[in-house]
């Protein structure tokens, strides 16, 4: 006999939330590999806006896999030589989010590219939000 709760979940569990990327699916039980290509099967919406000293991304997803609004902002720092990275991450789904962040390191410094052989030593801010 057909099952739609059982349905309902097949169809959740091959599909996943990549923050940032959307709704991907899963064609098997293997685990995620960042070198495999999935389909994207909802992006979600992105919104960018500019201002003088900085830029903000938004991207907001609405899924039933998973469903939240993440934004992260880059921003210059008036009178210093710093580019401040700020992100924020709101569940607006019912199902939970687990991950951590990760930026692409995707910069030029003294105009020189990022590459296997680049290191770069920053000090470590950890700052906690309200979700």
């Amino acid at each position: 006999m057909d099952d739609p709760q059982k349905r309902r979940n097949n169809h959740t569990a091959m599909r996943n939330a990549m923050i940032g990327v959307g709704v991907l699916s899963r064609t098997d039980a293997s685990p995620h590999s960042p070198f495999r290509y999935y389909p994207i099967l909802n992006p979600g919406k992105w919104k960018v806006k500019k201002i003088a000293d900085r830029v903000e991304f938004v991207h907001t997803l609405s899924d039933t896999a998973s469903s939240y609004v993440y934004a992260k902002t880059v921003q210059l720092t008036k009178g210093k030589p710093e580019l401040v990275l700020r992100h924020t991450l709101r569940n607006t789904g019912h199902s939970i989010l687990e991950t951590s962040l990760y930026d692409h390191n995707l910069f030029l410094l003294d105009q020189v590219e990022n590459n296997d052989r680049s290191a770069y030593q920053c000090p470590l801010y950890h700052y906690l939000g309200a979700f």
